[in-house]
């Protein structure tokens, strides 16, 4: 809340200005709260707001005293002021700050804690301590009271923005940039020296040369990210028919608690997925395998029992702050000559190489994904609550959301020497190669994304929605009922 105060001049005078928001006129969610020498006014009994051209104003309906003091304390989702009016501090840090346990309470206490709900709830009536309506309004202590605990106490955080070695912004910088030599080590290394052998192995094999000499001491040594190496049980077994779909495993294995184990399942020497075409047993130690199976199939379960030393930095994704993606390589039919991609376990999507790099690249993204112990929980974190669209408004602007991300787009720009200022794509009468950047939509009355594919992220929440349609109702991974509730793909209207 923003808080004024005036003192009466002059007894006549009953208008006060609501100006430490821009334009307070046109304002929908104002919540004003009034109070006249410590003692609290009521709207329509005491005063009225009255609107201006340009502001509200407060306008008491008997006249005031000289020197009488006025307070008034606003709250709105607009734009304030910096030169009018202070502000309150945030009740995360005001109040219980550290967020200890509370115990017991003196009178005193209790009356503040009454009072200051009583200031912030204008549906409250009445006197405090007296007679009020407070035990009609259950839904009163939501907002006010002084005596809290928080689901997010603020000392953490702004710890964690001004501490130098704990800066959680230059961490994920670090560990950003981190993943990233990570990932060109590996495939500078698969591709400097000679490809043999299956690329399971070739796997632990690159593993193993780009992290010699480190040990415990060194950075994201016990990061769970992946299996690998030498330090694994396999078990191997030939299907004897269709209906045999559980196997063994050393132990059961609870992919939902956190460990340095991975347990990965080949079907004639492809990694499946999980979830996708096995399940590991939730009573006894074995996996069952629900992708077809055929008399004579090859069944190798690989049981890595430590992951650590690998070194490779963990992604959002492996650590449940975003959603995960099937890895796989498909052909990408929505670029103008159809295009060959490979996409991760986070959803980022990168040219396939055509060679034996997008084996590697697949083997080690399944991998990953098949190691997550830690899902997403939009009920937690939830990315549209932030990232706005056509039909969802949050409380940030496309525009806010692009600012935010636009310093990480430019250093990695330049760190990889990618030209994203010139339109060098453009060809005159093919609108996907054009720049819209300028133009209004016709649902949205504010210019769109200059690139076709943020428009149509922006209204469908998806840039295929002829072969992801899921993706346009929240889904990241096809659900296993989709095909049979809207058909094949490609998608049209008529599905």
């Amino acid at each position: 809340r923003v808080i004024r105060t005036f003192v009466v001049d002059a007894t006549e005078k009953q208008l006060f200005p609501i100006d430490f928001y821009k334009n307070s006129a046109e304002l929908t969610d104002l919540e004003v709260s009034l109070s006249v020498n410590g003692s609290r006014k009521t709207l329509t009994t005491d005063y009225t707001l009255e609107t201006g051209t340009k502001n509200k104003y407060v306008k008491f309906n008997t006249a005031l005293e000289v020197d009488d003091q006025i307070r008034i304390a606003g709250h709105s989702s607009a734009d304030k002021l910096v030169d009018k009016g202070i502000y309150e501090i945030p009740e995360n840090l005001a109040t219980n700050s550290l967020n200890q346990q509370l115990g017991t309470f003196t009178f005193g206490q209790i009356l503040a804690h009454v009072r200051d709900i009583l200031d912030k709830n204008q549906d409250v009536t009445g006197v405090i301590p007296g007679v009020s309506n407070l035990r009609d309004k259950p839904d009163a202590r939501l907002k006010g009271g002084s005596i809290h605990q928080h689901e997010g106490s603020l000392p953490p955080a702004i710890f964690g923005l001004v501490d130098q070695n704990s800066n959680i912004i230059s961490s994920i910088d670090y560990v950003s940039q981190e993943y990233e030599k990570w990932y060109n080590a590996f495939l500078t290394h698969a591709t400097s020296t000679a490809y043999e052998g299956v690329a399971a192995d070739r796997v632990d094999e690159i593993i193993t040369a780009i992290t010699p000499g480190r040990n415990s001491t060194f950075p994201f040594f016990y990061e769970d990210m992946l299996g690998w190496g030498e330090n694994v049980s396999t078990r191997s077994y030939t299907v004897m028919g269709s209906s045999q779909t559980e196997y063994a495993l050393d132990s059961q294995h609870n992919i939902t608690t956190l460990s340095n184990r991975a347990v990965y399942v080949y079907l004639n020497g492809v990694q499946l997925l999980l979830g996708t075409d096995y399940t590991f047993s939730t009573t006894d130690d074995s996996v069952n395998i629900s992708k077809s199976l055929a008399e004579g199939d090859k069944i190798v379960i690989k049981d890595y029992t430590d992951t650590t030393g690998s070194y490779m930095p963990p992604s959002p994704t492996k650590l449940g702050m975003y959603p995960k993606f099937t890895p796989e390589t498909f052909t990408d039919t929505t670029y103008l000559t159809d295009t060959a991609v490979i996409r991760k376990h986070d959803g980022s999507i990168i040219k396939a190489y055509g060679d034996e790099r997008d084996d590697l690249i697949l083997e080690l993204e399944k991998r990953i994904y098949n190691n997550i112990k830690v899902t997403y929980d939009a009920t937690l974190v939830d990315v549209h609550d932030v990232l706005p669209s056509a039909f969802t408004s949050t409380e940030y602007t496309l525009q806010e959301v692009d600012g935010v991300m636009g310093p990480d787009f430019y250093q990695w720009a330049g760190r990889n020497n990618v030209q994203y200022i010139n339109n060098t794509a453009f060809t005159e009468g093919s609108p996907f190669t054009y720049n819209y950047a300028r133009s209004k939509g016709r649902l949205i009355n504010e210019n769109l994304p200059g690139h076709w594919r943020g428009i149509y992220k922006y209204f469908y929440d998806t840039d295929a929605p002829h072969v992801r349609p899921w993706e346009m109702l929240g889904y990241t991974i096809e659900p296993s009922w989709w095909s049979t509730v809207y058909g094949p793909a490609p998608y049209t209207k008529d599905n």
